[in-house]
């Protein structure tokens, strides 16, 4: 696991010892940064289900002007500001360490506003809406915090297909085995 390109090319990033996480691949980070480059410049993002921190870093490394990591695991919250650190990308980060629901509501209270918002919650749950669990794609709070035109990138099991309200459009989708990567634009 690395940073793939811009200020913090080529550094190797800290992963988790235990394996709980299952951080994004490479190639399919090279892939979703390759759909999203000309959205990256002076961007806010947001990464939401943080894990490594990972996909902020990158978006950081490749311009973008600040970001907020959302994590609720303690021991990935000290990975985040490990990486985070050892890239030199700490001064334009914010870490939040809580629930992914209640941070979004949060957030949109503080009427922020993000250009890019990666999500990347663990297979096992189901935040999509493909069954009956709380889909974060139509929840009002989610749609505040997403600038219009801002994109909204999902990676989530192959299988699964991502309920959005009329607030999103589809724009890009890519299988990657068993993993997809789709990515929504903020209408």
């Amino acid at each position: 696991m690395r940073v793939i390109s811009g200020t913090a090319k080529g550094k190797r990033l800290f992963s988790p010892e235990n394996y709980s996480l299952r951080p994004t691949l490479d190639r399919v980070k090279e892939s979703i940064f390759n759909m999203i480059s000309g959205a990256l410049p002076d961007a806010a993002a947001l990464d939401l289900f943080a894990g490594t921190g990972q996909l902020g870093i990158e978006a950081l490394s490749r311009g973008a002007k600040r970001c907020s990591f959302v994590e609720k695991d303690a021991a990935a919250c000290r990975l985040i500001q490990k990486n985070l650190s050892y890239t030199g990308l700490s001064g334009c980060a914010t870490l939040i360490r809580g629930d992914v629901l209640a941070s979004v509501r949060r957030l949109s209270g503080k009427m922020l506003k993000f250009d890019l918002v990666f999500a990347d919650p663990p297979y096992k749950c189901d935040y999509f809406g493909s069954s009956d669990g709380i889909n974060l794609l139509k929840l009002e709070y989610l749609c505040d915090i997403i600038a219009v035109n801002g994109l909204f990138i999902a990676e989530h099991r192959s299988r699964d297909r991502l309920d959005f309200g009329p607030e999103f459009r589809e724009i890009r989708n890519r299988v990657f085995g068993q993993t997809s990567i789709t990515i929504l634009k903020r209408l």
